[in-house]
């Protein structure tokens, strides 16, 4: 009874945490499209289309929830693979040194991205690393916990 009601927690955050990704993917596309040249007019403004830039108060109120969610939802998801055992544990500190990075990334390039392009390149990579890592993790939850009883 214990590992079926463990299986349905895990089962639970895994699609919440899906269903995270999605919604956060699907406002990021909206909001800035994926060309990284909207991207960085968002950020540094354009005269042309009297487009202001962001002001450090406006990326700091993005920031603030961020800062906090981001980190926790990996921190989760680390234990959960370790207490499941969904990877080896070598593998597993290089999971999560590839998703702190992606995560601390795409949270400060916010700062920067005004100063080139470059950095929306930058942030788009970031972006996409945050979302493979997270669903890389939950995958192996799928395989670990439904797959390989």
């Amino acid at each position: 009874m214990t590992k079926q009601l463990n299986a349905f927690l895990i089962l639970g955050f895994s699609l919440l945490s899906l269903l995270l990704l999605a919604s956060a993917a699907a406002l990021f596309f909206y909001h800035h499209g994926i060309d990284s040249k909207e991207l960085y007019i968002d950020y540094a403004g354009d005269e042309k289309a009297f487009i202001n830039p962001k002001t450090f108060t406006g990326i700091l109120k993005s920031f603030s929830p961020h800062i906090l969610v981001m980190p926790l939802i990996f921190f989760i998801l680390f234990h959960l693979a370790i207490a499941t055992r969904a990877f080896p544990k070598e593998q597993i500190k290089y999971i999560a040194m590839v998703g702190f990075t992606a995560t601390f990334g795409d949270i400060f390039i916010n700062f920067i991205i005004s100063w080139s392009i470059f950095f929306a390149y930058l942030k788009l990579l970031f972006f996409f690393l945050f979302q493979f890592v997270l669903i890389y993790i939950i995958s192996g939850f799928f395989k670990k916990v439904f797959l390989e009883r």
